[in-house]
């Protein structure tokens, strides 16, 4: 976890330096620790991203974003994640 914090630590002073952001790191099954989270810590906003997998492995695995917006007691941003293709 401590990989974790430090990667998100680093992301956030270079693109957010003066946006007031709380990163929480946890373990567990991340739908309900993002929910649990959220409402520990009385947030505002979740803001998610939505892999770009097909309707199959969403239906197989579940969907992190799915549960969250449906579970979340406060609004939830989702953002979609586009990964660079190889040139």
């Amino acid at each position: 976890m401590k990989d974790a914090t430090t990667l998100l630590e680093g992301i956030k002073s270079r693109l957010m330096p003066d946006l007031n952001v709380e990163m929480i790191v946890r373990e567990g099954q991340p739908s309900a620790e993002i929910v649990k989270a959220a409402g520990e810590c009385d947030a505002d906003l979740i803001v998610i991203g939505t892999p770009a997998h097909g309707w199959l492995t969403r239906t197989v695995r579940g969907s992190v974003t799915h549960s969250v917006v449906h579970h979340a007691s406060c609004p939830v941003l989702t953002v979609p994640v586009r990964w660079p293709t190889k040139s």
